[in-house]
């Protein structure tokens, strides 16, 4: 396995094992993510993907084994301190605030950073006029790279859905994170959409010094934008590699595709 010290990583799995009454959703998963990369995380349904990244946001107790994000244990934070610790995530399905108007639900994420410092959650102190500013800059920034200045006063839940991800992607973004989790992004998106995201996604990682884990059952966007894939079987690595050499290896044609030799 493809596992990175420590220092080098920003995302780290050692042992990981994730268990549901006798059912093994992981088992002693170690692998690490280098600051920069862009890593695929595939496998055909129920490998264990969407448990992987559960761990991460802190949505799924581990069993046995260590979470870290830049070397810090991720089972002493809650799920509200990872925007402060740089990790921000999308969801298979949009999670959005249905009642909202866009330019709120951005603002959320802008401001998520700041909301999870200490003095705000438990001192109650408001952010300040200087910090209301930058998150209020932030949102306009991200609604501008993504093209949603139009939709900036439409309810989500009258969006077309290729629209709301892109609302959701948005959000994420305006967190400014480090670690940047996408969990099936193309999904519902048609195929010019696919295209234009993983472009977009290239770009912007590249430009704001974004490592990226996506996890995607469309191999032509997994292809052209990720520099690794780690593949999973049953809640076990059974590949990390390059992605050419990955996708073609007998154990991924066996377990994700079924037509090794």
């Amino acid at each position: 396995m493809n596992v990175i010290s420590g220092t080098e990583a920003i995302l780290a799995f050692s042992g990981v094992s994730v268990e549901f009454g006798g059912v093994k959703a992981l088992a002693n998963v170690s692998f690490s993510v280098p600051k920069g990369q862009i890593c695929g995380v595939i496998g055909p349904n129920g490998a264990g993907k969407t448990t992987l990244f559960n761990t991460v946001s802190r949505l799924q107790r581990v069993t046995r084994g260590t979470v870290s994000v830049n070397g810090r244990d991720l089972s002493a934070y809650a799920p509200h301190d990872l925007p402060q610790l740089g990790v921000a995530r999308t969801f298979q399905h949009v999670g959005l605030f249905s009642s909202m108007p866009v330019f709120d639900n951005v603002m959320v994420g802008a401001a998520a950073p700041w909301a999870a410092k200490w003095t705000t959650r438990y001192l109650g102190f408001p952010p300040s006029p200087r910090i209301e500013r930058r998150i209020r800059e932030q949102t306009e920034l991200m609604l501008e790279r993504l093209n949603l200045n139009e939709l900036s006063d439409k309810r989500t839940d009258e969006l077309p859905f290729g629209s709301a991800k892109r609302v959701e992607l948005a959000r994420a973004l305006a967190a400014k994170p480090q670690l940047l989790m996408l969990d099936e992004p193309a999904g519902g998106l048609t195929q010019e959409e696919v295209l234009g995201f993983g472009e977009f996604i290239a770009e912007v990682a590249k430009e704001m010094q974004i490592t990226v884990v996506i996890v995607e059952h469309n191999m032509g966007l997994v292809s052209s934008l990720c520099d690794r894939l780690v593949v999973l079987d049953h809640g076990e690595i059974v590949a990390d590699g390059n992605v050419a050499e990955t996708l073609a290896s007998e154990a991924v044609q066996n377990a994700y595709f079924g037509t090794g030799s």
